[in-house]
């Protein structure tokens, strides 16, 4: 979920604002996939969303957008 923090920004930056966030939250999960090894996955399974919260939502700030929850 997110919600428009500036309108102006997001229209003249971002064609779909979902696809942006899409493309956000894929390439936070390959990094941070890539950066455990499987036991660490499966013993720490929430732990991934640790890193995904913060780089959607650093990306959402970039585009105009606020990240209010992101679903696993």
């Amino acid at each position: 979920m997110y919600r428009i923090q500036d309108p102006e920004r997001l229209v003249t930056v971002a064609r779909d604002a979902d696809e942006v966030l899409y493309l956000a939250a894929q390439l936070a999960l390959r990094e941070g996939v890539a950066a455990r090894t499987l036991d660490e996955l499966l013993a720490d399974r929430e732990g991934l969303s640790g890193v995904l919260q913060p780089a959607v939502a650093e990306r959402a700030t970039a585009i105009g957008l606020e990240l209010i929850e992101l679903k696993m």
